[in-house]
């Protein structure tokens, strides 16, 4: 899928550090139970023309969990939209993660950074279908990386 767009990513390899020892873009890291409780996640965002505005936006698409397992964005939604704030989500080019409408009903979406549009499921999945068709990894997508509760990854 070319949009005619550069894009500079940080691209690492799959996390495997605790999540004590990374650098994470969200994450409360207090609690001395973190990791047991949680794990470090690479967030992939797939950047691609918002349907309603026309502008960039770079929608959540899923996370890399350890030894590179991948989660599509609706089985960890929910605690995505828990642990990111809505300023670290603007700093990656994703708007709010919360409960929007489509054809199919109401639930938990990406929106454009720029004019709050759902980003919707089905057309992210057919998106990153293409990508991956098309010789792109889901390394090349890694933003960052943040804790999420371990039983939302494994």
């Amino acid at each position: 899928m070319d949009l005619g767009l550069v894009v500079q990513m940080t691209v690492a390899a799959p996390p495997s550090a605790p999540c004590e020892t990374v650098q994470v873009i969200a994450a409360d890291t207090s609690s001395s139970d973190l990791e047991a409780d949680r794990v470090s996640v690479g967030v992939l965002v797939l950047p691609g023309r918002c349907w309603r505005c026309r502008q960039v936006t770079y929608p959540i698409v899923g996370v890399l969990g350890p030894g590179g397992a991948f989660r599509p964005f609706a089985e960890v939604a929910e605690q995505l939209a828990a642990t990111l704030p809505e300023s670290t989500l603007r700093e990656i080019g994703t708007g709010p993660i919360q409960q929007r409408r489509s054809r199919v009903g109401s639930y938990l979406s990406n929106g454009c950074v720029h004019c709050d549009a759902i980003q919707g499921e089905f057309p992210l999945r057919e998106d990153l279908a293409a990508f991956r068709a098309e010789g792109g990894t889901l390394a090349d997508l890694l933003v960052g990386e943040v804790c999420l509760p371990r039983t939302a990854t494994t």
